[in-house]
C-alpha cells in the first residue's frame, strides 16, 4: 500500500522574488516539489494576482503558460487560475509551471503598482482529494517606480565650518518601508 502525501503538501517556489514595476516581456517559473509520499493523478493550482495578465495556452502571445517535466499532466486556465491536473510525482520530484514561457512574445508585463503579491497555490495528492492551500504560497514583490519615495531630515540648520555634525536622513520607499542613512 502506497501512502501518498496529504492534500496541501509539497512546496511551490517562484524563480523571481521581485520584479521591477512595469517590467516587460518577463518569465516566471514556478517549481512545485512533491512532499514525502508523492502524489498520484493529483493537481496543483496557482492563482495569478490581479494586475498580471491572465495565463493562456497559445504560443507566440503574451502570458503563454506551459509545463516542464510534469510527465503526462495537463494544464488548463480559468481566468487568473492555472490548473495542472493528472499530476503524478514521487517524493521530491518537480513539476515546473512556465508563466510567460521563454519570455519575448510569450512573456508577461509586471504590474505598475508596487507591493508584495501572494500567488495563492493549492494541491491535492489524488484525483479524489480536496484542493488545499499550500503553506506558504510564493510571493513576488513588485518594486516601486524609479524616483519614488522621499528622503527627509529633521536637521534644518548647520553652523558654517562646524565639525562633528550628525545629520540623519529618513528614506521612505513606496510601501512605507523606512531606513535611516
Amino acid at each position: 500500500i502506497t501512502v501518498l502525501s496529504a492534500d496541501g503538501s509539497g512546496a511551490l517556489y517562484a524563480s523571481s522574488t521581485f520584479v521591477a514595476n512595469n517590467a516587460a516581456d518577463i518569465q516566471v517559473v514556478f517549481y512545485y516539489i512533491a512532499a514525502a509520499g508523492g502524489m498520484s493523478n493529483g493537481a496543483v493550482t496557482v492563482v495569478v494576482p490581479a494586475g498580471w495578465p491572465a495565463p493562456q495556452g497559445t504560443a507566440g502571445t503574451p502570458a503563454y503558460t506551459t509545463l516542464i517535466s510534469c510527465g503526462s499532466a495537463t494544464i488548463g486556465f480559468n481566468g487568473q487560475t492555472i490548473t495542472v491536473s493528472g499530476l503524478t510525482l514521487a517524493e521530491s520530484d518537480e513539476c515546473l509551471i512556465d508563466y510567460g514561457s521563454n519570455a519575448g512574445p510569450n512573456g508577461v508585463d509586471a504590474p505598475s503598482t508596487a507591493g508584495v503579491q501572494i500567488w495563492q497555490a493549492q494541491e491535492k495528492s489524488t484525483s479524489g482529494g480536496t484542493l488545499t492551500n499550500l503553506a506558504p504560497s510564493p510571493s513576488i514583490a513588485v518594486l516601486s517606480a524609479d524616483g519614488s519615495g522621499t528622503l527627509t531630515t529633521t536637521t534644518t540648520n548647520v553652523a558654517p565650518s562646524s565639525a562633528g555634525n550628525e545629520i540623519n536622513f529618513t528614506d521612505t520607499a513606496a510601501g512605507d518601508r523606512k531606513s535611516v542613512v
